[in-house]
């Protein structure tokens, strides 16, 4: 449409045959007409290496696993404090575990506000709230409002991505180990985990 419009209020007619037919241009059909290939905008890639150009690649080169067995990581921030409280388990439905290990380190004369997003497990009525914490459930279909969000991608991408585990021990080690690292620098907590909407009229 840009290029329609600029070839309209063009004086030169030369430069809007130019343009008109740029708008038209087909790239599939050219790479056919030129190179003899044939390809779909899927296999972008098997197009480059039968042009040749399979050595330039847009991604690293990351180690594959077909091993399914996994562990899970329970993990609440305070982005006011800097702290935060973890649970490394093997199974996802011990969510009343990690409650219990979020009460026990609230600080005495303190109150906890948990805001969860609406996964079945963090809604249940099955669990068991502490009167030092309150739960604030965030509205359906926006991640971006979770504060911890950050703090899984911050995992990822600093510290546990791109690995390939040994032994089912060597998961639980290791997401432990990342989980430490993160209460090691308070700094980090506060900086990813801060959002500027849940904290109108405060200072952080």
């Amino acid at each position: 449409m840009e290029l329609g419009l600029l070839a309209k209020s063009s004086g030169d007619s030369k430069l809007s045959i130019r343009l008109m037919s740029l708008a038209r241009l087909d790239p599939q059909r050219v790479t056919e007409e030129r190179f003899g290939i044939t390809y779909h905008e899927r296999y972008v890639g098997t197009l480059l290496k039968e042009l040749r150009f399979a050595h330039i690649s847009a991604r690293p080169h990351q180690p594959a696993d077909q091993r399914y067995r996994s562990a899970c990581l329970f993990g609440t921030i305070c982005p006011a404090c800097g702290i935060s409280a973890g649970l490394a388990l093997t199974f996802a439905d011990t969510m009343q575990l990690h409650l219990d290990e979020i009460s026990r380190l609230v600080p005495r004369q303190a109150h906890a506000v948990l805001l969860p997003d609406r996964a079945g497990r963090h809604t249940t009525a099955k669990l068991d709230f502490s009167s030092n914490m309150t739960l604030i459930v965030l509205p359906s279909r926006a991640p971006e409002l979770n504060p911890v969000r950050t703090v899984w991608q911050s995992l990822r991408q600093n510290w546990i991505s791109n690995r390939v585990f040994e032994p089912y021990d060597a998961i639980i080690e290791a997401i432990c180990d990342v989980w430490q690292k993160l209460l090691a620098h308070p700094g980090i907590i506060k900086s990813i985990g801060a959002r500027k909407w849940a904290h109108v009229g405060q200072s952080i």
